[in-house]
């Protein structure tokens, strides 16, 4: 059993080559915590990250996406969704003038992003946008997305790592953030618990190698998407051209697995030219349904565990 401890806040952290302090402030006072390790996934504005001081390099905001649900008093006045010259426009409004509306822009990016989005905030970006004032009565489920996109250099400082949007932060396009954010965890896992019980760090130094380019490629591409989104003739004729692209069975494949990550194949330090192609990589569907699946999982196997003409 692991204990959650709520309304622990961390204030500040200390580490040597054995151990990592962290200060916490409780309801009942600050007291200190210490461990061999300490792992950040405490987001994108992760405390960890920068009390630990990793580098956090990468791009600017180049957009900005405002959607919330809303109940709008001239429903009328909302022209269809769609590619404008300086953004989008994004809805689905019931006859009432409930339902979701959003925007996507390409400057007015504000400087002080800190505050909730505002119906006034909104309005305004829908008249920016599509030329048209509108009337929001109710705002529910606020939300600003920027697609800044910045990666830690590394993932482990000494004792110090971390996983998830506290190691990257990207667009929210694709849906990307959650898997890449799970499967930091589920590498990380297993090579936490062998370095603890073998009382060493070695497991770990493949953490970084192993997770930092999968996350390098979803910042490539959600920037590749941001571009794609960008309003005028030239972006345009690319998103025709990759929308036709996308007709094409083998890119529409090669699309699917980029946005999945079972693309991913890691650099096993025992890994050679000439192994099997499932070697590295996630294990596939096994079962009744997936039987070539299985051969090939079980060629993969004999190969990588040393069976007769294997290692």
């Amino acid at each position: 059993m692991v204990p959650v401890l709520r309304e622990h806040e961390l204030t500040a952290l200390d580490q040597d080559p054995d151990s990592v302090t962290a200060t916490v402030h409780t309801p009942t006072g600050q007291c200190r915590v210490t461990a061999g390790y300490l792992v950040g996934c405490d987001g994108g504005r992760s405390l960890v990250r920068k009390l630990a001081g990793f580098e956090f390099p990468g791009t600017e905001p180049f957009m900005i996406m405002r959607a919330a649900q809303v109940q709008l008093a001239d429903a009328d006045a909302v022209p269809p969704p769609g590619q404008r010259d300086s953004g989008s426009l994004m809805h689905s409004l019931d006859g009432s003038g409930a339902g979701i509306l959003g925007t996507t822009e390409f400057s007015a990016i504000p400087e002080d992003r800190g505050g909730p989005l505002t119906a006034e905030e909104l309005a305004a970006s829908v008249r920016r946008v599509a030329g048209v004032d509108v009337t929001i009565n109710a705002l529910r489920e606020p939300r600003r997305v920027l697609d800044h996109a910045r990666q830690a250099r590394r993932y482990q400082l000494g004792r110090v790592l971390l996983a998830g949007d506290a190691a990257h932060v990207h667009s929210p396009n694709g849906g990307q953030g959650l898997n890449l954010g799970l499967m930091d965890a589920v590498n990380l896992g297993w090579k936490l618990a062998a370095s603890v019980r073998r009382a060493d760090d070695g497991p770990l130094c493949g953490y970084t190698a192993e997770r930092h380019p999968v996350a390098a490629a979803v910042l490539r591409n959600t920037r590749a998407q941001s571009a794609l989104l960008s309003p005028g003739p030239h972006h345009q004729a690319l998103r025709d051209i990759v929308g036709e692209l996308m007709d094409i069975p083998e890119v529409n494949a090669y699309f699917a697995e980029l946005l999945n990550g079972l693309r991913t194949r890691y650099p096993l330090p025992y890994a050679k030219p000439g192994d099997h192609d499932l070697v590295g990589r996630h294990c596939p569907a096994c079962g009744p349904d997936h039987r070539p699946d299985l051969e090939q999982l079980s060629s993969a196997l004999r190969t990588w565990f040393g069976a007769p003409g294997g290692r």
